[in-house]
Parts: C-alpha cells; sequence; structure tokens
C-alpha cells in the first residue's frame, strides 16, 4: 500500500490487511460472515448485498405464484373482467390491507393478465407453410 495519508487510510489498511489473513485462513466464507455481521449491526443492506455478490447467490426477487387469482378473474365473463381484477386483488391482499397494497397487487395481475394475451401466439397458414 502506499504511505499513511491520514487515520481514514491507516484504517483502511488495517482492514485491509485483517480481511486478506482471514480469506487465506477462512476463504471467502470469513469475508461473507464479516459482512454479515456488518449488515446486522448496521441494518444497511449494501453489507448484506455484498455478500450476497461473494456468495454468488441469485439477487432478484422470488416470483409471486398467483394462478389462483388469475384463474378467478379468467371465471368472470369477458366484458366483467376488467372490474374483476380489482376485486381479485382485494382479495388477494386480505382483510385490512392498505390501498397502496391492492394497487401494486391489482398492477401486477394486470401485468400478468398482458403478459399472457402477448404469450399466446396466433400461427396463421402463411407462417406455418
Amino acid at each position: 500500500m502506499t504511505k499513511d495519508s491520514g487515520p481514514r487510510r491507516g484504517a483502511a489498511e488495517a482492514i485491509y490487511a485483517a480481511v486478506l489473513q482471514a480469506q487465506r485462513v477462512a476463504g471467502d466464507v470469513a469475508l461473507c460472515e464479516a459482512l454479515d455481521l456488518l449488515a446486522a449491526g448496521t441494518g444497511e443492506n449494501k453489507f448484506r448485498h455484498a455478500a450476497s455478490v461473494l456468495r454468488g447467490t441469485e439477487l432478484r426477487r422470488s416470483a409471486i405464484d398467483d394462478r389462483d387469482a388469475l384463474r378467478r378473474i379468467a371465471a368472470f365473463p369477458p366484458a366483467r373482467r376488467r372490474g374483476a381484477v380489482g376485486i381479485v386483488a382485494l382479495r388477494v391482499a386480505g382483510p385490512g390491507a392498505t390501498k397502496k397494497k391492492v394497487a401494486a397487487i391489482e398492477r401486477r395481475l394486470r401485468r400478468k393478465l398482458e403478459n399472457k394475451k402477448t404469450d399466446t401466439g396466433v400461427l396463421s397458414v402463411d407462417s406455418v407453410s
């Protein structure tokens, strides 16, 4: 490292040396655990995120299974499906849910319905031959 240019630099070099030593002894596991401890101690997700990156875990949200809700919407007559999304979203959200939560579920269901429409492509005779 370079010559000490202040207390922050000295602290950073000490942390760096400790991390290298821990990595020699325990590999990336020690660094991940230290980042998890920092995340728990500070409440900041950036440390938890960094640990996840080192572990190679997938950093995306898990999908929400809305198949039952989509089936309930499909059971409504076509002319009433637009309104059915709001009704079903209210049921999915449950009693005591905020308007914001219901609106988020409604948007998600509408998006899934829209994706379902575009997923069912129509083949013409010309495209098959």
